[in-house]
């Protein structure tokens, strides 16, 4: 290396930008320093304030050599001792980054002839790496379609215990409007077998008298009436059984990956629907269910969340209590809260809430992976999630998702 870059002399004005200045007089100003001057070695004053009657020079030496002066009043010349030590450090920052920045220039420039031999190998070990990085992200990718495959059916996981544990509900809820309609429709063939057994003789022999007998034996206002009731019935049991199934199929739509303009706010409803298919304890479930814009999101992973959150509420709480589900607008995001009278959680608990195939149940009966997935699709909506519980006392659970104008890539 070139010794000349050791002995390299610089000036005040390479080393004191006049950025800087600025910065200098307000502290030069916070000691109460009226009037001063700093000067290069030309005497060139670079800063100043007011006017020196007489003077007092206190030189700059970064180095051996000073590269300007610090002139004041004498009656200041402690105080300008402490300002001049102030710009020296300045000065000597500057310098060594300087001194810093040559080296580097030189080393730099002396290094270039070594690297410039090492081209041709490393052109050749670009080859090689070209081709190490070609098969390293065929195998990100396959990474990646694996990292994908197993959020599926992480979420498929999740979907499967909640609706095995909705199926026996479902199938009670199901099971009562089937029963009464077939058993509607057994007693409308017998009302009907009734009717035939009346008017068929009077069809063929034309005799009203016995008809008139005949109605009043077989209760005929009676049949009348009661078979249109059994219609009524059957026909309003139908469709509850078509909600029902409508609603689980809705909430079945996990696969479907496409974002589908969806109003929140319905969807929290139905979810509470299918909820009380399986609630048969001494719950209640009330609901705040406000206006919401509609926003693009995935239905079936929402419905998941909400379904998710409300089956926790539910298990928190051991004999009776009361579980209310909220959806509104908040400081335009979407706003669902799920709180229960349950059984809290302590802070340590709060803390693992969200890791994976944590539980406080006993071995068996849960899969853990409830508030992991409802973390998951909240984020995946670009959302957030926050829980508030007291152990004793029960837990708030509150979702703030974006309002999404287009579907999300």
């Amino acid at each position: 290396m070139d010794m000349d870059e050791y002995e390299k002399v610089f000036i005040i004005d390479e080393l004191l930008p006049e950025r800087t200045f600025p910065r200098i007089s307000k502290a030069i100003a916070k000691m109460n320093i009226e009037n001063y001057e700093l000067v290069d070695t030309n005497q060139k004053i670079l800063i100043f304030s007011g006017h020196l009657d007489e003077r007092v020079s206190i030189p700059l030496c970064p180095e051996l050599e000073p590269v300007g002066y610090f002139n004041c009043n004498p009656k200041d010349q402690e105080l300008a001792q402490a300002a001049a030590t102030f710009i020296l450090e300045i000065l000597q920052t500057n310098w060594r980054y300087k001194m810093a920045s040559s080296i580097h220039i030189q080393v730099t420039r002396e290094d270039f002839d070594a690297l410039s031999k090492k081209n041709e190998q490393l052109a050749e070990s670009e080859a090689r790496y070209k081709a190490l990085s070609e098969n390293l992200e065929k195998k990100v990718v396959a990474q990646v379609k694996l990292i994908e495959e197993s959020q599926r059916q992480l979420y498929e996981t999740e979907k499967m215990a909640s609706i095995g544990q909705l199926a026996s509900g479902i199938a009670h809820e199901i099971n009562n409007p089937i029963g009464f309609i077939s058993s509607n429709l057994h007693t409308a063939a017998e009302y009907l077998d009734e009717i035939k057994s009346i008017l068929l003789p009077i069809q063929k022999k034309g005799l009203l008298p016995k008809l008139i007998k005949d109605f009043d034996e077989k209760e005929m206002d009676f049949i009348f009436s009661d078979f249109n009731e059994l219609i009524h019935e059957s026909v309003e049991g139908a469709k509850r059984v078509k909600t029902i199934v409508a609603d689980l199929k809705e909430f079945s739509n996990v696969d479907h990956s496409e974002d589908v303009l969806t109003d929140l706010s319905d969807c929290a409803e139905k979810v509470v629907r299918i909820l009380l298919t399986s609630v048969h304890r001494n719950i209640n479930i009330t609901t705040d269910i406000q206006p919401v814009e509609k926003t693009y999101c995935k239905l079936g992973h929402i419905n998941q969340l909400l379904l998710n959150l409300l089956h926790n509420a539910v298990e928190a709480i051991a004999e009776k209590g009361e579980i209310i589900l909220s959806c509104k607008m908040l400081e335009e995001k979407i706003c669902i809260e799920v709180a229960d009278t349950g059984m809290g959680m302590s802070q340590d608990t709060m803390k693992k809430a969200f890791d994976p195939f944590y539980t406080t149940h006993e071995v068996g009966s849960g899969t853990g992976l409830g508030l992991t997935v409802s973390r998951d699709v909240v984020c995946a909506h670009q959302g957030e999630i926050f829980i508030d519980s007291q152990l004793g006392e029960g837990t708030k659970i509150q979702i703030l998702l974006p309002i999404m104008k287009e579907p999300m890539k």
